[in-house]
């Protein structure tokens, strides 16, 4: 029978006391809401033995330094024996006895106490308290993350608890009381940068310093391409906070030197990239003036964090303080839609559950007809059953790790789906556009090509708040050198001029000299914008000499009637061009010149 869920009203300065005055609760699954609450603090100070499971090694050796006054801690993970916890187990000098434990150490606490014949005594007395709980369906890809659930139901008293807790589909979890801290203020505001490049977007952040005023924070999972934009950028202030293993550090060659094992106060740099591993369960002690990043790119399957799990936890770091600025850099799918998670838990438990009862009848006819086995329909349900003998049963925590792995993915099909789900995490958020989307030319005629450079120019004159950074202003330049016509079409036509004309090239041009008649200077902007090209460099004598002609042909005159004499100097009176002085080589000598150093457009609609 799933008991009704407990909610419980919180304030962002609220510490875990303010909600369980009398210490963690038994028998529950904690939804904090936040994180930084204190719980596993408290519990690590309660008056009972507690085994805490927390999810990494670097979390473990947090809380171990955190308690250093607390001598009677142990901790159980790579390198610590069933034997030494056996010892623990039997000193009459620890009163509560206190035990820290990965997920996959746990099995050396059961292998102790079996040992001792005692079992049963460790599943009445010891508080079982799994913390940062949604790892256990967000980190599939540790084998054996999943091992205190072979266990867990055998504890009298026992607890759940995340910051960001998964709706477990197992239906012994509803026999737990539910609590759920509920908070009215919002979080903060979360600014979203979708964008194809996501690699340009991050080398734009990593190459402008000037724009965060403290320091900056980056959890992207991929020690490789962390690698890679250090090295792109050309960092030198930075660290990198990683396993220290030798893969991680051949993918960083050169780049190890900034490696740093563990996040310190007062150690910090301007950059600062994680990965995965220091999502959660530590404490970021730095300035308000840090800005948090999360990068996730579709293209690098493993920097896809779960938005409301590692990306949440992510955020959750800084301690007692709000970031300067929280970015997520991201693409997405460009799929419609998103699934909700409950409506991929039902999916999926149809279909196992279906799977696994068609195996199970099938394996009673294969014995029947004596056929010998064949491994493709168990290998089909391995990954969300458990097997006695010939026996197939759904294994929940196995199946809920793919629930989550679907339900996150979701979240990236379209900057809607991403949006939706932060402002789902209590934050607000807000689209920062880096850039215009690029115009895919491939079968397509000129027209068209022209049509969506139109919607691209309307597009930032709409929304120019959102482009902050100066790069859709500088992909306009970059088609104002090919299609000038276009540009002075869209000032002078406007968009339904340009359609009256079916966006034609030649047509808008020639409808531009009609309409200028009588307008010499129009006619002469025209010209000009043909005869000179970006980037290229004109010797001042052949500057004058075009536009000598111009004047001529354009009929250009003084007051008194008199054709107007060039000089190399009027062209950038024209407002057209930004010209710089240069050297030109001819002939073996060297002259006076003007490179094209930029063409100088304004958006606007014709009157």
């Amino acid at each position: 029978m799933t008991k009704p869920t407990i909610y419980i009203p919180m304030n962002l300065k609220d510490v875990f006391s303010h909600a369980f005055p009398e210490g963690v609760p038994v028998n529950a699954q904690v939804d904090k809401g936040r994180c930084g609450l204190g719980m596993t603090y408290r519990e690590i100070r309660e008056k009972r033995d507690t085994i805490t499971v927390l999810t990494s090694v670097s979390i473990i050796d947090a809380k171990f330094e955190e308690h250093k006054d607390y001598s009677q801690l142990l901790v159980v993970y790579e390198g610590t024996t069933w034997q030494m916890v056996q010892d623990y187990l039997k000193r009459e000098d620890v009163p509560y006895k206190k035990i820290l434990c990965t997920p996959e150490s746990f099995g050396k606490i059961i292998k102790a106490a079996f040992e001792m014949k005692k079992l049963s005594w460790l599943y009445k007395n010891f508080f079982l308290f799994l913390d940062e709980a949604h790892a256990y369906a967000a980190d599939a890809f540790r084998k054996d993350i999943l091992t205190p659930f072979s266990y867990f139901w055998n504890f009298d008293k026992k607890t759940i608890a995340s910051a960001t807790l998964f709706k477990f589909s197992d239906p012994r979890f509803n026999a737990l009381q539910h609590y759920e801290l509920t908070y009215k203020e919002k979080f903060g505001k979360i600014s979203i940068v979708n964008f194809p490049d996501v690699k340009q977007v991050l080398n734009h952040f990593l190459t402008t310093p000037d724009m965060f005023p403290g320091n900056v924070h980056i959890f992207f999972n991929s020690v490789t391409e962390s690698g890679n934009a250090i090295r792109n950028a050309k960092l030198t202030d930075v660290n990198i906070y990683c396993r220290d293993d030798e893969r991680n550090m051949a993918n960083l060659e050169e780049i190890k030197v900034h490696f740093k094992k563990a996040p310190k106060k007062g150690e910090y740099k301007k950059f600062n990239f994680y990965s995965q591993r220091y999502n959660e369960g530590w404490d970021l002690e730095d300035s308000r003036e840090a800005t948090i990043i999360i990068v996730s790119d579709i293209h690098i399957p493993h920097s896809l964090l779960s938005v409301p799990y590692k990306g949440f936890q992510a955020i959750g770091r800084l301690r007692k303080k709000r970031p300067h600025r929280i970015y997520h850099i991201t693409n997405t799918f460009n799929n419609h839609g998103m699934r909700t998670e409950e409506e991929i838990r039902a999916a999926w438990l149809y279909h196992a559950s279906d799977y696994i009862n068609h195996y199970n009848l099938f394996q009673i006819k294969r014995i029947q007809d004596r056929i010998a086995p064949l491994n493709h329909f168990k290998e089909m349900i391995t990954g969300y059953a458990e097997f006695q003998g010939e026996t197939a049963s759904l294994d929940h925590m196995k199946l809920d790790q793919i629930i989550c792995r679907d339900a996150c993915k979701e979240h990236f099909n379209s900057h809607d789906s991403i949006m939706k789900t932060w402002q789902e995490c209590n934050y607000d958020t807000e689209n920062v556009s880096f850039d215009l989307p690029e115009i895919v030319r491939l079968n397509k005629s000129r027209a068209q090509i022209i049509k969506e450079l139109v919607d691209l120019m309307e597009e930032l004159q709409a929304n120019e708040q959102d482009y902050l950074y100066g790069q859709a202003s500088r992909t306009l330049a970059k088609y104002k050198e090919e299609f000038a016509i276009a540009f002075e079409a869209y000032s002078i036509l406007g968009r339904r001029g340009m359609e009256q004309l079916q966006y034609n090239e030649k047509a808008m041009k020639e409808e531009l000299i009609t309409k200028s008649n009588g307008n010499a200077e129009a006619k002469l902007r025209i010209h000009l914008a043909e005869m000179f090209m970006l980037n290229r460099r004109y010797l001042k004598t052949e500057v004058k000499k075009i536009l000598q002609d111009a004047y001529t042909k354009f009929s250009i005159r003084n007051k008194d009637g008199s054709t107007k004499k060039a000089t190399a100097s009027q062209l950038e009176t024209f407002g057209m061009f930004l010209l710089k002085e240069c050297k030109i080589k001819t002939d073996g000598k060297s002259e006076n010149g003007f490179l094209i150093e930029k063409i100088l457009f304004q958006l606007r609609c014709a009157a």
